[in-house]
């Protein structure tokens, strides 16, 4: 093991062969999974009547999650290699369960407890080390932040993650928590090219505690936080799940770690299909090739364990094509011989909406003593696809004479396409659309339906749908709020120069039972193009599907190798096109398939919001001057106060975490942008308050009646 236990600083171990001063890797890990103060811990927490106390309590207790984080650190301490930069400090804080305890009693070995005080007190001392490292020895270093526990999601940019005693003490509150943007913009000024970041956590989504706007304690300092070191090769963030969604982990130590810890580990192993890259003498685990085996990996062992239940691997921020996480001998990659893995039974952490799932039957990675082929990014690509489809068994596609109709107020012929009288209920008296120039609110002889499916339980529905009267801007629909307890959602539909589209939505609808029998709860609305749609915009809707169901690397690609690039750098014909792509190339990092094109989007379609957003994130990437970064990027963004919010929500999530920053940094805004700034930073924190970060477009939910306004591009929408 190259790591040794400090005995004068608890969870602090040392490379004893590394020398002050020299390149080295620096590790922060966190594992936990018991939190005294949530429901099922020692000392819950008393609500005081506040609603999101009881709401967050009721996550309860992990099973897994300090072991999956002791695993890691385990591989770090003895597998990890990288020639420029050994391991040379890791601070490592565990919570571990009474099970994980009597299944390895080690497992909390000379690992301090994960309060926010402890984590404080080990960032802090994380980023001191790297801090102090000679400049040159600052180039070749390295940071890795492994955490495994409760997570929440604020938007696509902003999460946070529950440390041990999060919910304690006399008077809790909401910010006592980690901030992962904190964690971003507290390396950002040092000169170090890679920052690796590992989040085993759900993206759980309290609409009680998002209500109170929570930021995170502000660990790290943030100075200059504009711009990233001119150096930086990776800042990346390898999520567990997809926004919203749950990470899923056994129910029992003795069944494994976590099922991204699991994925993680292999593929940092080199098995056993991962694609290696060859480096010099060494065969190397590089990031994105990482994240497509962890993101199919995950999706395997779901399989294995006979479940429906989505589990997306994501990867996030900055990183070149080829980043190195960690080097293999070639001799270690072919003595590999795999052994056959029997799948432990699953639970879903717990939270606000319970549920079991268990399967068995054999999984692991073919007959033991073979090492199955490495695959392509191309070929995981597909494979993720077809695995992530949903299959929806109730199909209808609606003849010219029902288009029209179904829509309308006809309840048993709605009966008959929806399958439910409550769902009936829902699109044909719950629901409303209004153009967003025109300010017109649709009558259903307005609205064309094409297509209807839903599941089996007649819970996920999927609407394809085009409107008669047209827009320049495009079209608000709001559902749900006609049952009590029920949320209002609302989600923004744009439209493009280009052409019509068909729009398809997705909902989520839990069915009651109870003593109304048409009670129900419309959980979800998101909205995308639907696959039928023609032309540039119908081009971008099969890119951002790949980006959705595979992964951003395998949509660049696509994008490079077809033809909608040509007519996105041709004409930008369809800025709408032109949005989506650039959405998916920033995730990607190809800046370089970019050009000039996102300024010219910002400028020559004002009724766009999303242009400006998109200017203002390559302004903050490529702009090496720190006090013109930040001057050109708050210019840009503050167009929103009079274009309005994102239609996308991607988008969205950009002009958040830029604000964020550019707050950080307001020292470098120019005194007359000040006020434009901060009227866009309060705009964006109440919309942020109902942001629901899942679809391609802008959806909101929990909004008062009438209180969509803020939350539109282009004039104010009033509810008639």
């Amino acid at each position: 093991m190259n790591l040794q236990p400090d005995p004068e600083t608890p969870g602090l171990w040392v490379n004893p062969r590394w020398q002050a001063g020299m390149p080295g890797s620096f590790a922060v890990v966190i594992g936990v999974s018991a939190y005294p103060h949530l429901d099922g811990g020692a000392e819950p927490a008393d609500d005081h009547g506040q609603e999101w106390i009881a709401e967050t309590r009721s996550l309860g207790q992990l099973y897994v999650s300090a072991s999956t984080a002791r695993r890691f650190f385990d591989w770090l301490a003895t597998d990890y290699r990288y020639a420029k930069a050994p391991i040379a400090r890791c601070w490592l804080l565990l919570s571990p369960t009474v099970a994980e305890r009597a299944h390895e009693p080690a497992v909390g070995d000379h690992a301090a407890l994960p309060t926010l005080d402890n984590c404080e007190t080990a960032l802090k001392a994380w980023r001191k080390a790297i801090r102090d490292l000679p400049k040159a020895a600052q180039h070749d270093s390295r940071a890795f932040f492994f955490f495994s526990g409760h997570g929440l999601q604020v938007h696509h940019g902003k999460h946070l993650l529950l440390p041990s005693s999060y919910l304690g003490g006399d008077e809790p509150s909401w910010d006592e928590a980690i901030g992962t943007s904190n964690l971003l913009y507290g390396l950002e000024s040092l000169e170090i090219p890679d920052r690796f970041y590992f989040l085993d956590a759900c993206r759980n989504d309290l609409p009680k505690l998002r209500a109170k706007r929570p930021e995170g304690q502000r660990i790290l300092s943030e100075d200059e936080a504009a711009l990233a070191f001119s150096g930086t090769r990776a800042g990346a963030l390898l999520f567990a799940t997809n926004s919203s969604l749950q990470a899923w982990q056994p129910t029992d130590p003795k069944d494994g770690v976590s099922l991204f810890g699991q994925a993680v580990l292999e593929g940092l192993a080199g098995r056993p299909d991962i694609e290696l890259m060859p480096q010099d003498d060494r065969l190397a685990v590089v990031l994105t090739k990482l994240h497509g085996f962890t993101r199919e990996r995950v999706l395997e062992l779901m399989k294995q364990h006979q479940s429906l239940a989505l589990q997306s691997v994501m990867l996030d921020g900055p990183r070149g094509e080829e980043t190195t996480v960690t080097e293999l001998a070639p001799e270690a990659v072919a003595a590999f011989r795999p052994q056959p893995v029997q799948p432990p039974p699953l639970i879903r952490p717990p939270g606000p909406n319970e549920g079991e799932f268990r399967g068995g039957g054999p999984g692991g990675f073919g007959p033991a003593g073979m090492a199955p082929p490495a695959r392509s990014a191309a070929t995981r690509g597909l494979d993720l696809r077809r695995m992530r489809a949903k299959v929806l068994l109730h199909r209808t596609a609606l003849g010219p004479e029902l288009v029209h109709g179904a829509w309308a107020r006809d309840f048993d012929r709605g009966h008959e396409i929806f399958g439910s009288e409550r769902v009936t209920d829902l699109w044909q008296n719950d629901t409303r659309v209004t153009t967003l120039a025109g300010r017109q609110r649709l009558g259903p002889d307005d609205i064309e339906l094409h297509s209807v499916a839903y599941d089996e339980n007649a819970r996920v529905y999927r609407l394809d749908v085009t409107f008669d009267v047209p827009d320049p801007l495009g079209y608000w629909v709001e559902a749900g709020g006609g049952m009590e307890g029920e949320e209002r959602h609302g989600v923004v539909l744009p439209t493009d120069p280009a052409g019509s589209m068909t729009y398809r939505i997705e909902a989520d609808i839990e069915r009651i039972d109870g003593p109304n029998l048409y009670s129900r709860r419309l959980r979800r609305l998101d909205a995308w193009i639907a696959p039928t749609t023609e032309g540039p915009v119908g081009e971008a809707a099969r890119l951002w599907r790949t980006y959705a169901t595979a992964d951003a690397e395998t949509a660049a690609l696509e994008f490079e190798a077809g033809a909608l690039g040509d007519m996105v750098r041709a004409k930008l014909e369809s800025p709408l096109a032109a949005t989506i792509a650039a959405l998916v190339l920033l995730r990607a990092g190809r800046l370089d398939l970019i050009e000039g094109w996102l300024r010219n989007l910002s400028e020559c379609f004002p009724t766009l919001p999303d242009g400006a957003v998109l200017w203002t994130e390559q302004v903050l990437r490529q702009e090496k001057d720190r006090e013109k970064a930040a001057a050109k990027a708050t210019q840009s963004l503050v167009r929103l106060v009079q274009r309005g919010l994102p239609v996308t929500a991607e988008a969205l999530s950009y002009a958040a975490s830029q604000t964020e920053r550019l707050h950080r940094a307001r020292r470098l805004i120019p005194e007359t942008l000040i006020t434009p700034f901060d009227t866009l930073r309060e705009r964006l924190a109440e919309a942020l308050v109902a942001f629901r970060p899942n679809g391609l477009f802008t959806s909101y939910a929990g909004f008062a009646k009438g209180g969509a306004r803020i939350l539109l591009p282009g004039p104010p929408v009033r509810q008639k």
